[in-house]
């Protein structure tokens, strides 16, 4: 009877144990219990955030905006973060925007094809540039830029752009290997004119 008794007591110890060794993981675990009282474990990516949104509010990048209401764009996950922990599976973004679950914010929605765009969404007073996947402005742009050193743009109806670092024509229609300035050769790698010897 003794050892009946040894053992039902050593069984009830270890039974009352147990909801203190499940109450708290190992030190330097991430999870929820690792939350403060006013945050919420936020599983898309696997952190605390603070109940009620961010004190600081930043604006996210150009082609990124982030749902209305209870959201804001974090810096340091580079998404949009939620003020809840219930949030819907698919927020409701602004007109003309739709939610990305990948890069999880919204994202401008892409155009329609229109007329002259060659089906790849320009607008009609824009031709489609395959050299760098974009629209241009057909007659070149309403800013012009200066190219950097050693580089230059062939005379007439061509001019730099900054946003693709190289020159763009001005026209749908151009010629592959178009004329450069004197001393100055065609470079079709960095779609621009280079001075002769410098480029490969």
């Amino acid at each position: 009877m003794a050892i009946i008794s040894r053992f039902i007591a050593a069984f009830l110890m270890v039974a009352a144990a147990l909801p203190l060794i499940t109450a708290h993981p190992g030190h330097g675990q991430p999870g929820p219990s690792k939350c403060k009282d006013n945050e919420f474990w936020f599983e898309e990516k696997s952190c605390c955030l603070p109940q009620g949104g961010p004190p600081s509010h930043h604006t996210p990048p150009p082609e990124k905006q982030c749902p209305p209401g209870e959201w804001s764009w974090s810096n340091e996950h580079s998404c949009c973060v939620p003020y809840r922990p219930y949030y819907p599976e698919q927020p409701q973004c602004h007109k003309d925007w739709e939610w990305s679950r990948s890069s999880f914010c919204c994202e401008k929605k892409p155009q329609k094809p229109s007329n002259g765009g060659n089906g790849h969404g320009c607008r009609k007073n824009e031709f489609w540039f395959a050299e760098k996947e974009c629209c241009v402005r057909q007659g070149g742009p309403t800013d012009y830029y200066k190219p950097p050193r050693e580089k230059q743009c062939p005379p007439n109806d061509w001019s730099w752009s900054r946003e693709h670092n190289c020159c763009v024509p001005h026209r749908e229609r151009y010629h592959p290997r178009p004329q450069c300035h004197k001393d100055w050769d065609w470079s079709p790698s960095s779609f621009c004119c280079e001075r002769r010897g410098h480029h490969q």
